[in-house]
C-alpha cells in the first residue's frame, strides 16, 4: 500500500509539472514581449534634434538662394572693366540730364490783337487768310482756342500801337468792325524744362517780344532747335519770315506769332 500510494504521489506531481510547464510555455509564446520604455534624456534630446537640423537645412537653402540673388548686383571688379571704374548712371539719365537741366519760364502775357474773323475748322481759317492775303497784302495767321479757330494779326501793347494799327488797315480799304476788330488776348506764363541750349534760344525769342527785330526773328527761327519743330505755329512762323514788305504790322504780326509761340511749346 506504501508503495501504491508513493507511486500515485509521484504521478501526481509529474502531471502537476507538466501542466505547468504547459503553462509556462504558452505564456511564453503568447504573452507580447514589452518595449523597454527609452529613458528620459534620450526623449529630450530627439525632440530638440530634429527642429535643429530642420532650422540648419532651411538656412543653408534661403541663405544660397540670396547669395545668387543679390550676386548679381555686385559691382562689377574694376580690372575686369579694363581698370575703369564702373558708371550705374545709363544712357536714359545722361540724356534727362541733357534735356532738362533747366527751366524757362515766361511771365504771362496780356495785350490786343487784330480779329479778321472766327471759324469752327482749319479748312474755313486757311481759306479766310487765303482770301485777305491775296484782297489786301494783309500779314495774318490763326491760332486755336476752345475748338475756335481766331484768324488774327498785330501785336498792340499801347494806344498809339492800335491807332497806328487801325489807320494802316484802313489804309489797305478794311473797313473796321466790318472786316477787322480789336480784341483783347490773355497768354497764361510759361514753366518748362529745358537744356541750356535750349533755354538760351528760348530767352532771346522772349527779348524779341519786347523788342523786336525782322532780320534778328529770321536769324532765331533758323536756330530753332529740333525740340520745338513740331510746334503748330513753326509753319505760319517761316510763312511770315517770307513776307516781303518791312512795314508795321507786318512786324507786329509776327511779334504776335512769336508770343503764341513761346505760350504754346511743345
Amino acid at each position: 500500500m506504501e508503495e501504491e500510494r508513493k507511486v500515485r504521489v509521484a504521478i501526481t506531481k509529474s502531471d502537476d509539472y507538466d501542466d505547468h510547464q504547459r503553462k509556462h510555455d504558452l505564456e511564453h509564446f503568447l504573452t507580447p514581449k514589452q518595449k523597454k520604455k527609452p529613458s528620459f534624456q534620450n526623449v529630450e534630446l530627439s525632440k530638440w534634434l530634429k527642429p535643429i537640423l530642420f532650422a540648419i537645412v532651411l538656412g543653408l537653402v534661403f541663405g544660397a538662394g540670396l547669395m545668387y540673388f543679390f550676386s548679381d548686383y555686385t559691382a562689377d571688379d574694376p580690372a575686369e572693366s579694363g581698370g575703369q571704374p564702373v558708371s550705374n548712371v545709363t544712357d536714359d539719365d545722361n540724356s534727362d540730364e541733357a534735356e532738362g537741366n533747366s527751366n524757362f519760364t515766361m511771365d504771362g502775357q496780356q495785350f490786343q490783337l487784330i480779329q479778321y474773323g472766327i471759324f469752327s475748322s482749319t479748312d474755313n481759317a486757311k481759306e479766310h487768310i487765303a482770301s485777305i492775303q491775296q484782297t489786301f497784302g494783309v500779314p495774318v495767321f490763326y491760332v486755336e482756342k476752345e475748338g475756335q479757330y481766331y484768324v488774327v494779326g498785330g501785336y498792340i501793347t499801347s494806344s498809339e500801337q492800335e491807332s497806328k494799327s487801325i489807320d494802316w488797315l484802313e489804309n489797305k480799304g478794311l473797313v473796321r468792325l466790318e472786316d477787322f476788330l480789336v480784341k483783347d488776348w490773355q497768354l497764361a506764363a510759361v514753366e518748362t524744362q529745358v537744356s541750356d541750349d535750349e533755354q538760351s534760344w528760348l530767352e532771346k525769342g522772349e527779348t524779341l517780344v519786347g523788342s523786336f527785330s525782322k532780320e534778328d526773328f529770321r536769324q532765331w527761327i533758323q536756330q530753332m532747335p529740333d525740340r520745338f519743330k513740331t510746334s503748330p505755329f513753326v509753319e505760319q512762323l517761316s510763312q511770315l519770315t517770307n513776307e516781303s514788305g518791312d512795314d508795321f504790322m507786318t512786324e507786329k504780326t509776327m511779334q504776335l506769332c512769336l508770343s503764341f509761340f513761346l505760350a504754346e511749346l511743345p
